[in-house]
């Protein structure tokens, strides 16, 4: 599992989980399995979960299964071709 904590001055938005997840994934990432945490960044759940169908579109033969913490939420989901 990798975890990525998110650099106090990056601004999240559904659009930038697509290239968190690929960056982390192409730079040889620890594992098929990467949990955001979001917390404290203002990304509503409704945008997260645009994030993750995005990233997932993208990344679904390597990436197993995706998680971001937020504010007030966990959503997680995983790949129906890893």
């Amino acid at each position: 599992m990798e975890f990525k904590s998110i650099k106090p001055s990056t601004v999240i938005t559904d659009k930038t989980f697509k290239n968190i997840v690929s960056d982390s994934l192409n730079n040889g990432g620890q594992a098929p399995t990467i949990v955001i945490d979001a917390r404290g960044k203002g990304l509503s759940q409704a945008d997260a979960i645009i994030g993750m169908e995005n990233a997932m579109k993208f990344n679904s033969k390597r990436l197993g299964y995706l998680a971001v913490i937020g504010d007030g939420y966990f959503i997680g989901i995983f790949s129906p071709f890893f």
